[in-house]
């Protein structure tokens, strides 16, 4: 706990009133816990106060008419198609992100029950070729540097295309021999992989490994040892995971831990 996070001495609840009814029982930890607001938790309730009237309303409308909200799935698929066209000066930051758009577009539209338009198909395959690096992996773009992430993308939104479609190229424009040594290669010695050469090392980089490894058929056991022990090491008191050992628990990571040891 950063103590410069706190706010003021009001800003700290204890539970332990709350404790106090419940009696005695040598089965409950006798300790008393403190709930502390902090910069973040307080930047939270801005941003839940700030959508609460959106729920407001439909709780309104739901209250007299139910049932009457239901997905406009028309509209959602003409601007999923209208994201694989081109985008707006203000996703210039996703620039290192390209095949992530590609991924999240293909899957809300596999979600909608939508099938790719067969123009769309070879344009993403076409796309997503360029984005492999000769030594493994893909970038967030053409030309750009191999990072798990986008790799974790591009092979995802490649395995939605192909089971789709039916396009073989799909599956087999994906290099797997050097896939397989570039997930060698960011796997570190305590079981743990990190994200790019020297990049950061997380439960989200261990995750997305194992997940392009499974996806490709390339999860050997050589890939795979010691990876458990460390994800577990990411558990913390409180329930959950966090990115790396003795970190706080968090609700991404935490999915990340569990898929992985799964």
């Amino acid at each position: 706990l950063y103590r410069d996070e706190i706010e003021d001495d009001s800003s700290v609840v204890s539970s332990s009133e709350e404790r106090s009814d419940k009696g005695s029982d040598e089965d409950v930890d006798s300790k008393t816990y403190t709930a502390v607001k902090t910069h973040t938790t307080m930047e939270q309730e801005k941003v839940e106060q700030s959508i609460s009237f959106v729920y407001e309303e439909w709780e309104e409308m739901e209250k007299h008419c139910p049932g009457s909200t239901e997905l406009n799935r028309a509209m959602h698929i003409e601007y999923c198609y209208r994201g694989l066209r081109q985008l707006s000066q203000s996703y210039g930051s996703l620039d290192a992100s390209r095949p992530w758009i590609v991924f999240w577009v293909l899957h809300s539209l596999e979600l909608m029950g939508e099938k790719l338009h067969s123009d769309w198909v070879s344009r993403c395959i076409d796309f997503l070729k360029r984005c492999q690096h000769p030594n493994g992996g893909f970038g967030g773009g053409p030309s750009q540097q191999a990072h798990l992430a986008p790799t974790y993308a591009a092979v995802s939104a490649l395995m939605i295309i192909g089971s789709q479609s039916g396009n073989q190229e799909a599956f087999t424009l994906i290099n797997r021999e050097t896939m397989y040594n570039y997930l060698l290669r960011m796997k570190n010695p305590d079981g743990s992989f990190r994200m790019s050469e020297d990049g950061e090392t997380d439960t989200r980089c261990t995750y997305t490994a194992l997940a392009v490894a499974s996806m490709l058929n390339l999860l050997t056991s050589e890939l795979s040892e010691g990876v458990g022990e460390w994800l577990a090491s990411c558990q913390t008191y409180e329930g959950g995971f966090g990115g790396e050992p003795s970190n706080e628990a968090h609700g991404g990571y935490t999915f990340c831990g569990l898929a992985g040891l799964i």
